[in-house]
């Protein structure tokens, strides 16, 4: 004990009771910062990078599925084959005899002979039947990851084809069917396309949905169910009328009318993740919806404005424009293959959309792009501008 220490006042019930209360205080906040040490502890457990390469590899494996089932997208698969097929991987290359399964992509050409026959087939139901002694290019097939729609384009030179398109197709999806006198739009509906030999008159016939057609010259037609027309090599089509017997029963008794497979979930979940991860996968070249650099819509848009910018100088050479312009070949113009693919590969559907002649030393052709928006262009003889947002939406329309 000190001898000069300071003598301790007594405390008062008060401060004893203050005290009290400080000391409860205090294991409180001991009790809080315990549980958030714990709970620190918790989140770093969930953080463990073990976990984080788990979460990864799951994602990189549903993005890498997803991939996938988008590049099925740019190919169609011969299902069937009945007698004499075979197979051509471009205008101009040898042909080889058809393989059940083989896989066609754009350029591909399938020509049958006599009482033959092929069924494609696409990742979304969708089905084509090629007849006897007809011959078809594959010109494109798209699939646009961040804007999910479907575009696929086809060259009938002469013969047959009945199809089935699939509700799956998606309602933003496009297919057409060219030939060297028609063009026939359709969505969602059982139709047939008939190519006289030699090329100067077709017939397109809708058993379900509907189908717009479209000559070389003049204004479309819509066809509903039970409806046909027919073109001629640079006139407009006629007047739509119904179908025989003969043609109904070729199309409404057909094999194409089973239902087509629907997507699975995980094949939605899939799409919409990568839909979401558009970009980045984009950039990266991932799968056949990313090209890299070119595969933003900016460069996209540059390149059909380049493309067109070809077209007016082909054009330009012209002593008078023609009257009319087949819009998947160019075949008027007399382009050799590499300027005629110069021009249509870089735009929407592998085709012009319309050539108009305007009398005189004018035209207007209407082309879209391959970006998200399918950005419409016009070209005159004074150059390239943006179609009118009316012009855009009757494109888009057909």
């Amino acid at each position: 004990m000190k001898l000069f220490a300071k003598k301790q006042k007594p405390k008062s019930d008060s401060d004893i009771l203050l005290g009290a209360l400080g000391g409860v205080k205090q294991r409180e906040d001991r009790k809080q910062r315990t549980m958030f040490r714990k709970m620190g502890g918790g989140w770093k457990r969930l953080l463990d990078t073990r976990l984080l390469i788990g979460l990864g590899i799951i994602l990189a494996l549903i993005i890498g599925d997803g991939v996938r089932r988008e590049n099925r997208e740019f190919e169609a698969t011969l299902t069937q084959v009945t007698g004499q097929v075979w197979v051509q991987e471009a205008e101009g290359a040898g042909r080889a005899p058809a393989v059940l399964g083989e896989k066609l992509v754009d350029g591909n050409l399938v020509a049958t002979g006599a009482a033959s026959a092929a069924h494609l087939s696409f990742p979304d139901g969708s089905l084509i039947m090629v007849g006897p002694d007809s011959s078809l290019t594959v010109k494109l097939l798209e699939y646009n990851r961040g804007a999910a729609w479907r575009g696929r384009s086809f060259y009938l030179k002469t013969g047959f084809i009945s199809a089935q398109v699939s509700a799956n197709f998606g309602k933003q999806s496009e297919m057409k069917i060219y030939t060297p006198s028609s063009v026939a739009a359709v969505r969602g509906t059982v139709f047939y396309v008939y190519q006289a030999r030699g090329g100067d008159e077709s017939q397109i016939a809708c058993a379900d949905g509907e189908v717009r057609v479209r000559g070389f010259t003049g204004q479309p037609v819509t066809l509903v169910q039970k409806a046909v027309t027919d073109v001629r090599r640079g006139q407009p089509p006629n007047r739509p009328t119904w179908m025989n017997a003969q043609q109904q029963a070729s199309l409404l008794d057909s094999w194409l009318w089973r239902p087509p497979p629907g997507a699975s979930k995980l094949q939605k979940f899939e799409f919409g993740v990568n839909q979401f991860l558009n970009a980045p996968l984009n950039i990266l070249g991932i799968g056949k919806c990313g090209w890299a650099v070119g595969a933003v819509d900016s460069a996209r848009r540059s390149a059909a404005m380049v493309a067109l910018r070809r077209l007016q100088g082909h054009l330009e050479g012209f002593a008078s424009y023609p009257l009319y312009i087949n819009p998947a070949t160019l075949e008027e113009l007399n382009l050799p293959l590499r300027d005629r693919q110069q021009v249509l590969n870089n735009l929407y559907g592998d085709a012009i959309d319309q050539y108009v002649p305007q009398g005189g030393r004018d035209y207007l052709v209407y082309a879209r792009a391959r970006d998200k928006a399918r950005t419409a262009f016009k070209l005159t003889s004074y150059g390239v501008d943006f179609c009118t947002a009316e012009e855009a939406a009757a494109l888009q329309e057909f």
